[in-house]
Order: structure tokens, then C-alpha cells, then sequence
């Protein structure tokens, strides 16, 4: 019975994380200044950017979130990850960018 709780609430915070990333990025592409309405985000481009920004840090996230849940317990981890996790992310891939120029 235990393990079922468990495995349920790991479920419930990699669903928390995929949105939460989702949103995360929608709204750093909406705060670029070539976007001007919300439906700029769904153009070919954009949803291409998405895709380059999102899968690394959903991936960069999920180890984050293992380690975390681990020693925190799935509850905390899911808070330190969104506070920690979603900006740490978004800054390795920004320098990565950034150092491949």
C-alpha cells in the first residue's frame, strides 16, 4: 500500500513538473519582444524553440527532482525543484547557447 502512494504521488509531481516547465517556457517566449499576441507562440519557430528549451530542462528536472524527492520527500522536493530547478535549468541552457557562439 505503501508503494502504491508512493509511485501515485511521483506521478502527481512529474505531471506538476511537465506543466510547470510548460508554462515556464510559454512564458519566457512570450516575453520576447518579437511576440506580440499569445497565438505568436504556436508559429513553427516558436513551438521549435519550445521544443529545444523544454526537453532538456524536463530532463535536467527529472534528475533534479529524483535527487530531491529523495532526500526531501516527494512533497518538498516538488517545492524546491519549482523554485530551484525550473531557473537553474533555464540558465545551464542559456549559457550552453551562449558558449556555442
Amino acid at each position: 500500500m505503501t508503494s502504491a502512494i508512493s509511485t501515485t504521488e511521483q506521478i502527481r509531481g512529474v505531471l506538476i513538473q511537465f506543466v510547470s516547465i510548460l508554462l515556464s517556457c510559454f512564458l519566457l517566449f512570450y516575453i520576447d519582444s518579437d511576440t506580440e499576441q499569445v497565438f505568436d507562440l504556436f508559429e513553427f519557430g516558436n513551438l521549435l524553440a519550445l521544443a529545444i528549451y523544454f526537453l532538456p530542462t524536463f530532463m535536467i528536472s527529472m534528475v533534479l527532482f529524483a535527487f530531491l524527492a529523495k532526500r526531501y520527500g516527494v512533497r518538498n522536493g516538488l517545492i524546491r525543484f519549482l523554485v530551484i530547478g525550473i531557473p537553474l535549468s533555464f540558465t545551464l541552457i542559456i549559457t550552453m547557447f551562449l558558449c556555442m557562439k
